[in-house]
């Protein structure tokens, strides 16, 4: 390897130092605009000629000139018209190699030829090849400007890195800017080197990663609900480098039209969300009028996120808007089969210097099918985190008040829903209006109305809690709990000796309740192994954790506590009066004093495994859990009382949890229910009511299972039966992105095909991973209601998964059958297929209320993304 360097400085002598000893001196230009080193380097070898400053590099020559740097078999440089020549070289086949590879700063091309002049930074290349962004620019013959910018004659743009693409946009001129933005004139598309009569006028390829302004061509079809239609076309405004508008409309042939802006922001290291909101008017012709009638919809759906930095924490997940939108405007199916929707808008900060913590909220929730919405606004709560009044400074913490602790909380809402109930009573109401049970629209003129019958929520809440050790082995644990709620008006009971009836005031008059309970409670761990001497198994552990509590609260039903009015309510067969306790604010607590006493056990199953070899490696056991959780728990009330309805002894909930080998989770649940029950006509159905005496002592066992559930789901692939953890999954994974950007140019066919891994990185549903040869994913779900004489028993089974038929194709499927109903559920087919640079895509619903298809051809590069053949048939459109 030979290495030459020229230090050239402009109004001075120039010397050029060789390797070898000898120095040479010359006088060059006066005017020389090169004012750096030039270093080249040959393995071959180096000619110079040192009175015509001219040289030759054979072999791997190259040439550094400031950020420039130029690879060939052959380089010429002739320093005195400043101009550095570059050829490749033909070997012992007739194939040429070395070709001439240009870099200078982060941009790099190969060429057949190239001649570049030092001094003006011009150039011509003949048989370019470019790369750009995640497209590449070809050319027979190219001029390079000054300003970094390429004027390519007979040239061509395609996202395939392969040295005959497979497809091309030919143009007969093209402009490469320093932005790396290619403009080209008229052109047309070319497919496996045949010309087709697709193209246009001019075309702008942008920078991907580059922000720009334009219009959003829309889409075109036809709906047998609304007609022809233009749909999803507009503008995209690109605000700047944090923030981006898309304003969209749609136009309908038969009236109906929609417009809809979307906003994306993000700035680094402090806040990302997005914003959409939706309008569409639709029209519905009745049979019974002349005119269709006109529906407004709208619909907004927004979310944001902060970093987490400082004291304060902003948070906002938005979705909501007019009942019918989904089902008569939304296209995406999850929406579709979405009844609930929820919001909530937070802010939350910690008071610096103090334990306390301020959280303020708005949250919303509505139901699609009843239009029923819930408003929650404003929300806030104070907190405090506990306090530890006699925890010593100094670290020892032995004595037993040192774990004692008090906490505070303060909670408020204001809860405003648009369905209007009148209170419900058992007896006569001499004032009672007519009565309401309706959802009214939420729309602004019934605001005054939904704000008038909201309700005022205020509540605190002090625990002072003292956990202890019991003989060593037992976690014990007293408190003492006060809450009191706070109420803007109150109610105000009168017998009516001349109406047989009750009259209800509601005053406008703030009063509160309180309530105060006392708890205690006890647990502990109990191991217990049996070593096996025979077998796989070497030893079984078998975990028990019992609980026992106590808790306390009085009766504040009394008269002198004022929560309770006794208030005659009617007189009985004989003329006697009839009383009951009514509440005097709304949500007070339930009359009566409580003395439950809580117990609960939990179990768990660990085996050790003996290694299945001797060899040192493998004598390492293993550990597997048998059954992570069989759990049981209940209370008694040991004040119950039967003519205030309530029950001694609660439902026993059972729990159950456990991994069948590596396949399968099971999950089991069950409320026994210790009391008899009787079937009892109300109506025209049959009711099972729950009576006040013991199962046992009514002949019906132990109790009746009200409710039963079991859910077992799988999750199967190759890795998994293997025994090994999967690390891959069908969809979302992404290749590796990094490559030698060089090695692509220079040797195409070998470049590994990983250019578009930004673009799944953005969008990984539509990356599909191959090296997982197939998915499958099941889910049961078996539910028992004994309490339901219709239908007392549900049951269904869901899969999905996908697998890999060639390397370059795969299917995807999803399902279910609901064996109550004895149907499919919503199913669905996708096929794709990996065509290089190219893709294909095939969606198909064969049956159920939303059938479709879907089938595209589209360029991967999200450069091109608009490049692509599509034909669809979606519910929405053939309605």
């Amino acid at each position: 390897m030979l290495c030459i360097s020229f230090a050239l400085q402009a109004q001075q002598t120039d010397s050029l130092r060789t390797t070898p000893p000898d120095t040479l001196r010359y006088t060059p230009k006066a005017k020389s605009d090169i004012q750096d080193v030039i270093t080249f380097s040959a393995k071959d070898s180096a000619v110079f000629e040192i009175g015509a400053r001219k040289g030759w590099l054979y072999s791997e020559a190259q040439i550094d000139y400031i950020d420039s740097r130029l690879r060939a078999a052959v380089i010429r440089i002739d320093l005195e018209r400043n101009l550095v020549q570059a050829r490749p070289l033909p070997d012992s086949t007739g194939k040429l190699i070395g070709r001439p590879l240009f870099s200078e700063g982060k941009e790099q091309f190969v060429a057949d030829s190239m001649d570049y002049n030092l001094e003006s930074k011009r150039g011509i290349i003949f048989n370019i090849v470019s790369e750009q962004a995640e497209g590449f620019v070809g050319g027979a013959k190219v001029k390079r400007s000054p300003e970094n910018e390429f004027y390519i004659a007979g040239g061509y743009y395609t996202t395939c890195n392969l040295a005959h693409p497979h497809y091309r946009i030919k143009a007969g001129k093209i402009k490469l800017t320093k932005n790396q933005n290619v403009i080209c004139g008229p052109f047309h598309i070319e497919f496996a080197d045949i010309p087709t009569p697709l193209g246009f006028a001019f075309g702008i390829f942008p920078k991907p990663k580059q922000k720009k302004s334009g219009i959003i061509v829309p889409i075109y079809g036809e709906s047998q609900q609304n007609g022809f239609f233009l749909r999803n076309g507009g503008y995209y405004w690109a605000i700047s480098e944090y923030m981006d508008l898309k304003l969209l409309g749609e136009v309908y042939t038969y009236g109906n039209w929609g417009i809809q802006a979307v906003s994306n922001f993000k700035k680094r290291y402090q806040y990302s969300g997005n914003l959409s909101v939706s309008y569409n008017v639709r029209y519905d012709e009745s049979p019974e009028s002349i005119l269709p009638s006109e529906s407004k919809l709208f619909w907004v759906n927004g979310s944001f996120t902060p970093e987490s930095r400082g004291d304060g924490r902003f948070t906002a997940s938005l979705s909501f808007g007019s009942s019918q939108f989904n089902r008569r405007v939304s296209f995406d199916l999850a929406n579709q089969l979405t009844n609930t929707f929820q919001s909530n808008v937070s802010y939350s900060r910690r008071l610096r210097g103090t334990p306390f913590s301020l959280t303020l909220s708005a949250r919303h929730n509505q139901e699609n099918n009843t239009g029923v919405v819930n408003l929650n606004l404003p929300t806030f709560t104070l907190g405090m985190t506990p306090i530890y009044p006699f925890k010593s400074k100094s670290g020892n913490n032995r004595g037993f008040f040192s774990q004692l602790n008090v906490a505070y909380t303060l909670n408020g809402s204001f809860d405003i829903t648009n369905r209007i109930t009148s209170p419900s009573y058992n007896f006569r109401v001499a004032n009672a209006g007519k009565r309401i049970d309706s959802v009214y629209a939420f729309r602004p003129e019934n605001f005054d109305l939904f704000i008038a019958r909201g309700r005022m929520n205020l509540q605190h809440n002090i625990p002072l809690t003292l956990p202890f050790k019991v003989l060593r082995y037992f976690n014990a644990s007293v408190g003492v709990n006060f809450s009191q709620r706070f109420y803007p008006e109150k109610y105000r009971y009168t017998w009516l000796d001349s109406k047989q009836a009750v009259q209800v005031d509601t005053l406008k008059e703030w009063g509160s309740s309180y309530q105060y309970s006392l708890s205690s409670g006890v647990s502990t761990n109990i191991y217990g192994t049996f070593y096996l001497k025979r077998g796989r198994f070497a030893a079984i552990r078998h975990l028990v954790q019992p609980s026992i509590g106590l808790g306390y609260a009085p009766d504040f039903s009394g008269e002198k506590y004022g929560f309770y009015q006794r208030t005659q309510i009617g007189i009985n067969t004989n003329g006697e009066p009839v009383y009951q306790l009514l509440p005097t604010f709304a949500g007070v607590s339930a009359p009566g004093a409580s003395a439950n006493i809580s117990f609960g056990v939990r179990n768990t199953l660990e085996a050790k495994l003996r290694a299945k070899s001797d060899t040192a490696a493998a004598k390492k056991a293993e550990k597997v859990k048998l059954l992570d959780e069989l759990s049981v728990v209940g209370s008694y009330n040991l004040l119950a009382d039967t003519n205030k309805r309530q029950y001694p002894l609660s439902d026993l909930l059972f729990r159950a949890r456990t991994r069948i080998g590596s396949l399968f989770d099971l999950n089991l649940g069950a409320t026994l229910a210790p009391y008899a029950f009787r079937d009892t006509l109300i109506g025209d159905r049959v009711s099972r009511i729950k009576s006040f005496t013991y199962a046992w002592n009514a002949g019906q066992g132990i109790g009746r299972f009200t409710n039963f559930d079991l859910s077992v789901s799988a999750s199967l692939n190759p890795s998994v039966l293997r025994g090994k953890q999967s690390t891959n999954t069908s969809r979302g994974g992404v290749p590796g992105s990094s490559r030698d950007a060089s090695a692509a140019i220079t040797n195409p066919l070998q470049a590994p095909e990983t250019s578009y891994a930004a673009y799944y990185q953005a969008s990984p549903d539509q990356y599909v991973a191959f090296d997982v040869p197939w998915n499958l994913s099941l889910n049961y779900k078996f539910t028992y209601n004994f309490l339901s004489t219709q239908r007392p028993i549900t049951q269904s089974l869901s899969f999905s998964g996908d697998m890999s038929l060639t390397p370059k194709w795969r299917i995807g499927f999803s399902s279910g059958f609901d064996f109550t109903q004895g149907s499919l559920s919503t199913s669905s087919l996708d096929f794709y297929r990996d065509l290089h640079c190219w893709e294909m895509l095939f969606n198909w619903r064969p049956f159920g209320q939303f059938q479709s298809y879907s089938f595209t051809i589209r360029v991967k590069a999200s450069t091109l993304r608009d490049l692509r053949l599509e034909r669809k048939r979606t519910w929405y459109d053939n309605q």
